[in-house]
């Protein structure tokens, strides 16, 4: 047989022994484990089992390849009228160490020399083990072994309730080693708290813990079955949806009714399609589904939907809530009037101070106007992703005015650092503080920049008797000519 599993890739093996009268034997207290499905690739290297280490990849996604064949699986069973196994947790231990034996010895045989079932719990009656190697799909591998007599017996065996399914990968031509120990007592129950079932994902409308917590007594019913493992989540499919039940966090099915007509018209009262909605299209849509869409967001044909939500306007202005109450279209026309004009925030993703701090080519083409900051964004800057909240301080200081670049002898931060009579008047305007060295510092000679003195580029003869006593030509003559000619000016 051995030498048959080196020629075929996912060859198996099946057996079923009886260890003990079919009568159970004396099930110790349960002890409930929530496992959910892994989502990432990692693996942890190295399977000690039973005191023998073997160098072999225990995968992170080994509980999601575990669920799905258990699910396979029981469905199987179903089709023969069978109930479905329940996972059990010392026996998942048991058939991932087979799953690594298996990487050294492909056979009911551990590698110690003694029967694959010394080492199953001692609770168990009957006992089963199955083994495949190649297959990397649940789905190739429960095809694999219900299309072999052996191993098909043991999965629609009768006297069977519970099962551990192990997987582990080797670097060698199968890879993939996957176990199935069965037993006939459910010990340590495992209960599946992921969100795929029937090979759909149902993470956007389905959180197992939130579930449980919103809905007791669904907790009270499924959460320790000793019959399904997959009891809550079938809960959810069959019933929790077509009742309307609070499923996860990030989804409401009152709330998303109520925003979407368009749904109210295409579903009526059948919940269920809302969810299967949401799940299928409304997220990837952007659809709200946690908070109702009430107040209106367009006036005078123009969306302020960008720099401008109802909730957060009276939130934060409790004067404008004061004076219009509950009235959305009221509020909206103040904000358009008079909010944008006053500077006032409507939106925790748009601050028209911090818009306004973050860039010079805006403050130089509308200065003061705040209005025009809002319909910028509104127009231009959302598309082109700039940035409007968190900007606390003056960035990108403008340094031309009229056509003329003045940063080879100006910079703003030295200049009212230099002149805090400049700083003091004007502060953060950073146009008006240009301005105030182009029509009046430099004619008084003010430094401006750090690399540019007028009183040591004044002693240059030839400028000297060029200009004067004329300050301003002297940094004009720096900004265009000085600077290329590599001039002293400091």
């Amino acid at each position: 047989m051995i030498k048959h599993f080196k020629k075929l890739l996912g060859v198996i093996i099946a057996i079923l022994i009886v260890v003990s009268s079919f009568s159970p034997a004396v099930v110790k207290a349960d002890t409930i484990y929530d496992i959910p499905t892994g989502d990432s690739s990692t693996m942890v290297k190295g399977v000690s089992f039973d005191g023998v280490s073997y160098d072999a990849y225990v995968p992170s996604f080994s509980w999601t390849y575990a669920w799905r064949v258990l699910e396979l699986v029981n469905n199987e069973r179903a089709k023969v009228g069978l109930p479905g196994l329940v996972m059990d947790y010392d026996l998942c231990t048991v058939a991932t160490g087979r799953a690594a034996e298996t990487t050294v010895l492909f056979d009911h045989t551990r590698p110690n020399g003694e029967s694959c079932f010394s080492c199953f719990p001692s609770v168990q009656g009957y006992i089963g083990e199955n083994l495949a190697a190649g297959y990397r799909t649940p789905e190739a591998v429960v095809d694999g072994w219900m299309n072999s007599p052996g191993h098909r017996a043991n999965i629609l065996r009768k006297e069977f309730r519970s099962i551990g399914i192990g997987l582990v990968i080797a670097d060698d031509r199968y890879g993939y080693y996957c176990a199935q120990s069965f037993g006939d007592t459910v010990d340590t129950v495992v209960t599946y708290s992921g969100t795929s079932y029937g090979g759909v994902d149902y993470s956007s409308i389905f959180n197992y813990s939130y579930y449980l917590t919103k809905n007791p007594d669904v907790k009270k019913s499924c959460q320790y079955s000793r019959k399904d493992s997959f009891s809550v989540i079938k809960h959810f499919l069959n019933y929790g949806m077509a009742e309307g039940r609070a499923t996860t966090s990030s989804f409401n099915v009152s709330i998303y009714k109520e925003n979407y007509p368009d749904l109210q018209k295409a579903y009526g009262n059948d919940l269920k399609k809302y969810y299967l909605h949401y799940m299928n299209y409304g997220k990837k849509e952007g659809r709200n589904a946690t908070s109702i869409i009430k107040a209106p967001t367009s006036y005078g044909g123009v969306n302020y939907s960008a720099v401008y939500d109802y909730n957060y306007y009276i939130k934060n202005n409790p004067d404008v809530k004061k004076a219009f109450g509950g009235d959305k279209t009221a509020t909206l026309k103040h904000f358009v009037n008079y909010g944008m004009a006053e500077g006032r925030r409507a939106k925790a993703s748009f601050d028209v101070k911090s818009y306004r701090l973050k860039y010079g080519d805006l403050r130089l083409s509308f200065g003061k106007d705040l209005k025009k900051y809002y319909l910028h964004y509104i127009n231009y800057g959302q598309k082109e992703g700039r940035i409007a909240t968190g900007v606390t301080t003056l960035q990108n200081p403008v340094t031309k005015l009229n056509g003329v670049n003045y940063s080879a002898v100006y910079d703003y931060n030295y200049y009212i650092k230099m002149n805090p009579d400049v700083k003091r008047v004007y502060g953060q305007d950073d146009v008006a503080v240009l301005k105030h060295f182009v029509n009046y510092g430099m004619a008084e000679g003010r430094q401006a920049k750090a690399t540019f003195n007028i009183n040591v580029y004044m002693k240059q003869s030839d400028l000297k008797k060029a200009f004067g006593k004329d300050k301003k030509k002297y940094y004009l003559h720096y900004i265009n000519f000085g600077k290329k000619e590599g001039r002293k000016a400091y």
